[in-house]
């Protein structure tokens, strides 16, 4: 399936019971004439009805709200609106909703303190074909990874030439939990070579998300070029 590739304005809905937060988000994409702020609600319940009818190109949803869960409205999003890109935004980076919202259809996982700045990049890449995770999200895979008793796999030389020197440097430094920013600063280059280089890794492994490359890839022993 081809990358998403927005025509105009990406509309976002958002759904978070604090209202100080709300209004946080909302200022947020208000502010970004590439955005639009389509909907906004404080409860499951509210979220859910509005998805009867309606949906955004992006919803952003808070987990754990007064009336309930916002992985609900996650499944609602997948089940009746699958164009949609339903993608956390909480403070909880517990194993279990990690691995819970993934299941469920959501094709992001951001915490609240990555910034608006991350979340407003999030977004753009949501609506590319990317799955935007946050760094301690993608850490935290990757150390469960490491823990898992699973076979080593060593990379044929085939396997090896799959990926550029470049590619591997970006992907190492993903793993460690690195921002594009400080991704771009440790290897001097720029934001956007650093997005191109990620484009070209999730082609290569035939991914989605920074999660799943470093996933693929240490599966196959490519991160083993760097140690």
């Amino acid at each position: 399936m081809l990358p998403k590739t927005p025509s105009s304005q990406i509309s976002v809905a958002i759904v978070e019971d604090d209202a100080i937060t709300r209004k946080i988000l909302s200022a947020v994409i208000e502010s970004d004439s590439g955005l639009q702020l389509l909907a906004s609600f404080e409860n499951v319940t509210s979220a859910l009805a509005w998805l009867e009818t309606a949906c955004a190109d992006v919803v952003l949803v808070d987990l754990r709200l007064k009336d309930g869960l916002g992985i609900e409205v996650i499944r609602s999003c997948t089940r009746y609106h699958p164009a949609c890109d339903a993608v956390v935004l909480t403070s909880s980076s517990e194993d279990k909703d990690v691995a819970e919202c993934i299941a469920a259809g959501a094709r992001g996982y951001l915490l609240k303190e990555d910034g608006a700045c991350q979340i407003v990049r999030a977004i753009q890449e949501l609506r590319f074909g990317g799955s935007p995770v946050s760094p301690l999200i993608a850490r935290k895979i990757l150390d469960q990874l490491r823990n898992t008793e699973k076979v080593k796999v060593t990379a044929t030389e085939e396997e090896k030439n799959l990926l550029s020197k470049r590619e591997v440097a970006v992907l190492q430094l993903i793993a460690r939990g690195c921002t594009y920013e400080e991704i771009a600063q440790n290897l001097s280059i720029s934001i956007m070579t650093v997005q191109n280089h990620i484009k070209s890794i999730y082609s290569k492994l035939s991914v989605n998300s920074r999660g799943k490359a470093v996933f693929e890839a240490q599966q196959r022993g490519l991160l083993e070029q760097q140690n």
